[in-house]
């Protein structure tokens, strides 16, 4: 009993560092995506200057790409998980009903080497090195 007990607090640590981190991204976002912008705009000027293209696919185009790039159904999921599994250690067979592993990966896939991303990482003890 008490080697799960020692598991449990080490999980709540983990699960509140988590949650510490995502918070401290929230300040980050509009840097991140005013950076995002201004790369866009600049990406599409150089287009623009030297290549025709079909104005109503690239609007299709940039409509989808803009879409990856909002996160907030990823934090509200992560923030949902965590809370969840707060919620569930405590009950018998917590260790079939927690899958908070799958929402770590959003940081790597949609924060594309921002300065933000290595906070994903050190909530779960890893590096940030790729």
């Amino acid at each position: 009993m008490k080697e799960g007990k020692v598991l449990q607090n080490d999980l709540i640590s983990r699960i509140d560092e988590i949650l510490k981190l995502l918070a401290a991204i929230e300040p980050l976002e509009g840097e991140r995506l005013e950076t995002v912008k201004q790369r866009l705009l600049r990406n599409l000027n150089d287009l623009a200057a030297n290549t025709k293209y079909d104005e109503n696919r690239l609007e299709q185009e940039l409509i989808y790409y803009l879409e990856k790039f909002d996160i907030t159904e990823e934090k509200v999921r992560l923030k949902q998980h965590c809370d969840y599994f707060l919620q569930t250690l405590n009950e018998d067979n917590a260790g079939k009903k927690t899958g908070l592993y799958r929402s770590g990966n959003w940081s790597r896939n949609k924060y594309n080497g921002f300065k933000s991303q290595p906070c994903s990482y050190s909530a779960f003890g890893c590096s940030d090195e790729r």
